[in-house]
């Protein structure tokens, strides 16, 4: 991810022949990842120098801390700093029901999630929510409408868009098709 931003960044932004050019706003990007994509994403964000430049991020069913580590994607969500939308399933694939520390616990179990909540500070817009029903292969469909929203909100500055998760009465706060909803603001 680092390379490609950078490749975008510094190579077709400076390319008069690119048809890109002045068509992708440098200073207000978002990154989105879905499973090791997820971990993926986390990574760019917090590792990589070039990823202060990423805006707002989105996780669906991004691979849970041991089994990213294992699999040679290690991160440390309490380094993000940028606003976070982490999305799963409540499907056996996402979340098996075992202890993720001791047996496999599906690709984003609901105890990996809390605990990276947990661990971003409350300086940071976060949402955590899982798809009702929803398994890991299904994460990218099901949660499309809710990414779309929160990046909407997070890079533009949509007001409809941001009353999908902000105050009280927020959108996803009602919605039946997800559970296990905690957000900060």
């Amino acid at each position: 991810m680092a390379e490609t931003l950078r490749e975008l960044v510094v190579a077709l932004s400076l390319d008069s022949s690119n048809f890109s050019r002045n068509k992708i706003d440098y200073d207000s990007m978002g990154i989105i990842g879905y499973s090791q994509g997820g971990a993926g994403a986390i990574c760019a964000v917090i590792k990589y120098e070039n990823g202060a430049r990423y805006k707002a991020m989105f996780t669906g069913s991004a691979a849970y801390p041991t089994l990213a580590k294992n699999m040679g994607w290690e991160y440390d969500a309490s380094k993000i700093t940028i606003p976070y939308f982490m999305a799963a399933g409540t499907g056996k694939s996402d979340d098996s029901g075992n202890d993720p520390e001791k047996s496999y616990g599906g690709v984003s179990p609901l105890s990996s999630l809390i605990a990276n909540y947990n661990s971003i500070g409350e300086d940071v817009q976060k949402v955590r929510a899982r798809a009702v029903g929803a398994e890991h292969e299904q994460m990218l469909m099901r949660s499309d409408g809710y990414m779309t929203a929160w990046m909407l909100f997070q890079l533009t500055g949509n007001e409809e868009a941001g009353t999908v998760f902000g105050g009280e009465n927020a959108e996803i706060l009602h919605n039946a098709n997800w559970q296990d909803v905690e957000k900060n603001h």
